[in-house]
């Protein structure tokens, strides 16, 4: 993405709104992630994982106050070697391996949310800047957490599952609260940069979710000689009640830009809580005044994006294996920006 980093006249009133909607994985094509008919092959990482998100919004602005609303949810999964093949055999008609030992987990989050925020100019010699603190309060419509342990052979399975869920039987609503910042700045004619932190300080709270900690022993089913069948297997386990407390998400993003005549040559930086930080390289070709293409490489994810900004909006794509073959990943993000 590529930000508007100067700052300017401020006009009466700005309204802004997007949506972004991504998908990662390191496992297979999201092309074929639910094709039954694709053959299984072996995972060639030892900690396989999946990602799916989507965020909306609406921002208003007038002078150096914005509110805004948005939603969306995040869908995190992740696991051992042994989770990632079986979760593909399993979508298949035959087995790659006989025995395995997964361990896995999965989090599901929607949430809405609503803020207000301020904006702050500062000038220090040749460098001007905007800070931007916004608080929003946060509304989770949905939380499931779930993670498995445990050994698979043949047939049967045996080991511990645990579900944390807050709409088991009722819905519990998660509340919660969130401190963003974002700087801008420009230095001379040339550099211009961005810092922004989402979740710089926040957290989330259920009351009273469903916890049910189990032990399960499935063994293969069999038929007796008078051809009834028969299934040995069992759960035990406990559920409960219980509170529960996460932190807010937190994200980190740097963005540096050195204007050039024709040619605008773009660095960043951006590190998600749980995640490896990903660094990025690019450039934009200035194209007149309507709209300006550009171009950024995530070489630690072979990823490429490419977009274009303009005065009203902002239309992004990226993926790996580029989008039309097997990409692993892929987002889309658009935002249009209305101003009187």
């Amino acid at each position: 993405m590529v930000d508007r980093c100067a700052t300017g006249p401020k006009s009466s009133i700005r309204v802004e709104t997007g949506a972004c909607v991504g998908a990662f994985n390191n496992i297979q094509s999201i092309w074929t992630v639910s094709n039954r008919r694709v053959a299984p092959r072996p995972i060639d990482t030892s900690e396989p994982f999946a990602r799916l998100k989507f965020g909306q919004w609406m921002q208003m602005s007038s002078g150096d106050w914005f509110v805004g609303v948005g939603s969306g949810f995040r869908d995190t999964y992740d696991g051992n070697h042994d989770a990632g093949q079986l979760w593909i055999d399993l979508h298949t008609t035959t087995r790659s391996q006989a025995d395995y030992a997964p361990s896995a987990n999965d989090l599901h989050v929607a949430t809405r949310w609503y803020g207000i925020g301020r904006n702050f100019g500062f000038r220090a010699r040749e460098m001007t800047g905007e800070c931007s603190v916004f608080a929003r309060s946060i509304e989770a419509n949905d939380f499931l957490a779930r993670s498995i342990d445990g050994d698979v052979s043949g047939d049967s399975f045996q080991g511990n599952v645990r579900i944390v869920s807050a709409s088991h039987g009722r819905q519990i609503l998660g509340h919660g609260w969130s401190l963003d910042a974002r700087t801008t700045l420009k230095v001379g004619e040339q550099w211009e940069g961005l810092i922004a932190v989402e979740g710089l300080l926040g957290e989330m709270r259920w009351d009273n979710v469903a916890v049910e900690d189990m032990f399960v022993l499935s063994p293969r089913v069999f038929s007796d000689p008078q051809g009834f069948y028969h299934d040995t297997g069992g759960i035990s386990g406990v559920a409960a009640k219980r509170d529960v407390r996460l932190d807010v998400a937190r994200s980190c993003r740097f963005d540096a830009v050195r204007r050039g005549k024709r040619i605008d040559l773009m660095a960043g930086y951006v590190w998600e809580q749980g995640f490896t930080a990903v660094p990025s390289v690019g450039a934009a070709i200035k194209r007149g005044k309507w709209w300006t293409p550009y171009a950024r490489v995530y070489p630690t994810e072979s990823r490429c994006e490419v977009g274009a900004v303009a005065h009203s909006w902002m239309l992004s794509v990226s993926g790996d294996d580029w989008i039309l073959a097997a990409p692993k990943s892929a987002t889309i993000s658009l935002s249009v920006v209305a101003e009187r």
